[in-house]
């Protein structure tokens, strides 16, 4: 599945498109994955921990 955004740029008036495309994960994608996520826990750690 594919979505188009339009995201606004800095300068005023101008806008761009942005393609995204997405799809289930699969077990081949498991490295990839898991290497995308520990980057993540290491540059936002803050971003996975909740207060309750």
């Amino acid at each position: 599945m594919q979505i188009r955004v339009q995201y606004p740029k800095p300068e005023p008036d101008e806008s761009y498109l942005v393609t995204i495309s997405y799809r289930r994960l699969t077990p081949t994608d498991a490295i990839a994955y898991r290497l995308l996520m520990l980057e993540a826990y290491t540059l936002h750690p803050d971003a996975f921990t909740s207060d309750v």
